[in-house]
């Protein structure tokens, strides 16, 4: 994850790995360069592990969704979540 230089805006990123078909990691080199490329000025890599998992709840339905492809095609069971909840109307244009 990282913030802007402003630090208003949150940017995060899950990269999948061990996928020879899908995916193939990220170093932290790399790590470091693609947070640079999407703006951030200061950056946390929180797991560099297989348990990485990014998932959204559907507005439409309000069932939560994986949206990356964890290493084990599945959630792991883990102690730790960062969670997140977008309130639009906190949000200035």
């Amino acid at each position: 994850m990282g913030v802007d230089t402003t630090g208003t805006k949150l940017i995060l990123l899950v990269v999948d790995g061990r996928h020879p078909q899908v995916a193939t990691g990220m170093t932290h080199a790399e790590l470091s360069r693609e947070l640079l490329r999407l703006g951030c000025a200061a950056g946390l890599n929180l797991d560099g592990g297989g348990s990485a998992t990014l998932v959204i709840r559907d507005t439409s339905t309000g069932k939560l969704r994986v949206i990356n492809t964890p290493s084990d095609h599945r959630e792991r069971p883990v102690a730790n979540v960062l969670g997140i909840k977008f309130r639009p109307e906190n949000v200035k244009p």
